[in-house]
């Protein structure tokens, strides 16, 4: 069997902390439209590196020293990537109960949706919120079926030799493990990970072996409310209900609008530059929806007028004196 020089390279851990979505202002807005707060950036540091984190940051690379792999011919299994992603939110958990927190829960929608975005940032090569069609992470979740708010931690890691080929992973658990703990060392991702509001988590494990590729994406979930099944796509004119139940916990929901273009594709160095994730999308209406016990609901209209693009019901409710973002609707708009 031919002799590889063996080089390993953790590329930047790479994570954000959406507050409220990333795709909502802080707090619910006033009757008056406004256009929506961005989020804070998100922080980018290497697994090792010891430097405070920045807005902005770009990711650091730091190399292990050349390894020389003994020759074998066991072939290497086939990953399980399911199982290493359901020990993950094991993980997760063992972090949340040391600090005092409620485990969160599986969630299989918000798992479809990390797990088509990391097998595409593994496929191509990148490492990013947005994903090649141009569309962030309220989108790909509400695509997939999901209605709550979310927020998304993304990991990039590689292992390849000096020739470019990716050297096979023996230890899936071990990299699980790393990824976490880089995470947990990332003020942002730890607070992501730390967020007391979640309830559910998706994770997703994408791995590209020839090149040694793994990217890794958490999805965390809000879950506060239960929304009624609603149109995916309208047209302009017509009227939309939005209705739902607000689970225990919360009350007072409110309803926030809001407007972006459709999303454009993003080509993969695009998509490399990019850092924090803030939505597009801009509040032009907030409204009150109709409370009755905890059931509420609120009429939609999409004017003659109105131009195409995704708009946004951004429904928030009321926890411990503050508003929270619970909940998120994509109605397309042709």
């Amino acid at each position: 069997m031919k002799s590889h020089t063996a080089r390993t390279a953790i590329v930047a851990v790479a994570a954000m902390l959406i507050l409220l979505a990333a795709c909502a202002p802080r707090t619910p807005q006033p009757a008056t439209p406004a256009p929506a707060t961005p989020s804070p950036a998100i922080t980018r540091a290497a697994r090792t590196s010891t430097a405070p984190a920045s807005r902005t940051p770009r990711p650091t690379n730091t190399l292990v020293p050349t390894l020389t792999p003994q020759p074998t011919r066991t072939p290497t299994p086939k990953p399980d990537l399911s199982a290493a992603a359901r020990y993950m939110m094991e993980l997760v958990n063992r972090d949340r109960q040391a600090a005092g927190l409620s485990p969160v829960q599986w969630d299989e929608t918000a798992a479809r949706a990390a797990q088509a975005h990391a097998e595409e940032m593994a496929t191509y090569v990148y490492l990013s919120h947005w994903n090649l069609a141009g569309y962030g992470p309220e989108h790909r979740y509400s695509f997939a079926g999901g209605r709550d708010a979310v927020r998304e931690n993304v990991y990039s890691y590689y292992q390849r030799y000096s020739t470019g080929e990716g050297i096979p992973i023996q230890d899936w658990k071990a990299i699980v493990e790393q990824a976490e703990q880089a995470l947990m060392d990332s003020p942002g991702h730890r607070d992501n990970i730390l967020q007391p509001s979640h309830t559910h988590v998706g994770i997703g494990i994408g791995y590209n072996p020839a090149q040694g590729e793994i990217r890794i994406a958490q999805e965390f979930v809000d879950r506060y409310v239960v929304l009624d099944p609603a149109p995916e796509s309208v047209t302009r004119g017509d009227s939309v209900q939005i209705s739902g139940r607000i689970l225990p916990g919360v009350s007072s929901p409110l309803i926030n609008l809001a407007y972006e273009p459709f999303p454009t594709p993003m080509s993969v160095a695009d998509l490399n530059q990019t850092s924090t994730y803030t939505s597009r999308a801009e509040v032009f209406q907030a409204m009150t929806p109709r409370v009755q016990g905890d059931r509420f609901s609120a009429t939609i209209r999409i004017g003659e007028t109105d131009k195409p693009g995704l708009y946004h019901v951004r429904i928030w409710a009321a926890q411990s004196g503050e508003h929270i973002f619970v909940g998120n609707i994509i109605l397309t708009v042709r």
